[in-house]
């Protein structure tokens, strides 16, 4: 007799559900679910319910309907999280309608196979074309930057976000084309005095063990200052004494279709490689990447610009003699010694014929 109770119970209880399922509403004192909406009547309505033209919270409680033209500022914390989220992803999906075929997903596929997992990792799901076509970019994209340096030159920051990014997509980073990242990446941070948060982050995710002094690394951050107080106190120690001014320039095309001009004053005895570092701090745009040879950087992406051998459009560096004259500069950065005045440029070209 208990037993036939406790059936009726069960499906009293199942029964109770699916009609709440059906009027997509439930009667309740106690506080609505985070995915829930409460009306003025005291119902539960799911939040994608809100602003959908019917009145779920019941005829005479239009609460759902209300304020649709301005909900992201009416709604709580948690509904303006997933509205702003969901407003983010397509965003970032609606880039590649503003992209080439050949890099459809931009310069930097890390971030966007980051981001578009923590928003629905279904994206990476096995036959999602979206997600396919990340991960085939996101490889492409790494193993050019192998390709340029050795994972040990790679900065420890950006190593981290590759780890992440390979997880996201459902690809091991222990196995990526026989380099194991995350092995370089534990080298990487115990070598370092101090670390980035994102390094031990991408461990963790790798189930690598975090160990004391890793943890003691994080706290010594956060007790010490900031970190770009740090950095502008130390360009400016550096930078202390006499002084030359240099402009410095971006050319892209055979055509100079753009022009980016900096200018700064730098100390006398600091190489154009030192400046170079200075302008990518003070403008992102001055951004760069080198590859070694003979133990000498040479730069092979500026501005996310990477050298393009199959076009023959590549990096080089040139100085500005006059107002229609250039001298191809066939040193590395850190060899040369820039003069005062002199106008320095940064030229993505077809290979000169005088080369």
């Amino acid at each position: 007799m208990i037993r036939k109770l406790s059936y009726i119970f069960v499906f009293f209880l199942w029964t109770l559900s699916l009609v709440s399922g059906l009027t997509r509403e439930i009667v309740t004192n106690m506080p609505c679910f985070t995915y829930q909406f409460r009306c003025n009547t005291g119902k539960c309505v799911k939040l994608n319910y809100r602003c959908d033209g019917d009145k779920d919270c019941g005829r005479s409680d239009v609460s759902d309907e209300e304020y649709c033209g301005r909900a992201l500022y009416t709604l709580n914390r948690f509904e303006r999280f997933q509205l702003v989220r969901n407003k983010a992803a397509a965003w970032i999906i609606g880039q590649t309608k503003l992209k080439s075929e050949l890099r459809s997903w931009g310069y930097n596929p890390v971030r966007v196979a980051v981001a578009l997992y923590t928003h629905n990792e279904t994206y990476f799901y096995h036959g999602n074309s979206t997600g396919d076509t990340i991960s085939s970019e996101l490889q492409i994209h790494i193993l050019s930057k192998l390709a340029h340096q050795p994972v040990y030159e790679i900065d420890v920051t950006e190593l981290a976000s590759f780890v992440n990014a390979l997880s996201a997509v459902c690809i091991e980073p222990r196995q990526f084309y026989g380099v194991d990242l995350v092995a370089a990446l534990r080298t990487r941070v115990d070598a370092k005095q101090e670390v980035h948060p994102l390094p031990l982050i991408a461990l963790c995710n790798s189930k690598v063990p975090i160990t004391p002094t890793d943890v003691q690394k994080l706290i010594e951050i956060f007790n010490s200052n900031s970190r770009a107080l740090w950095t502008a106190r130390k360009i400016e120690e550096a930078w202390i004494g006499e002084k030359r001014q240099v402009q410095y320039s971006l050319w892209l095309g055979t055509s100079k279709y753009l022009k980016t001009t900096i200018n700064l004053n730098a100390p006398v005895n600091e190489k154009f490689y030192s400046i170079m570092k200075v302008a990518a701090q003070v403008d992102e745009r001055f951004r760069f990447d080198v590859s070694m040879r003979d133990g000498k950087p040479y730069v092979y992406s500026i501005s996310r610009v990477e050298d393009d051998p199959e076009t023959g459009n590549l990096w080089y560096l040139y100085k500005l003699k006059d107002a229609t004259t250039t001298e191809l500069i066939n040193l590395s950065p850190i060899d040369y010694m820039p003069a005062n005045g002199d106008h320095l440029i940064y030229w993505f070209r077809e290979v000169p014929s005088y080369i």
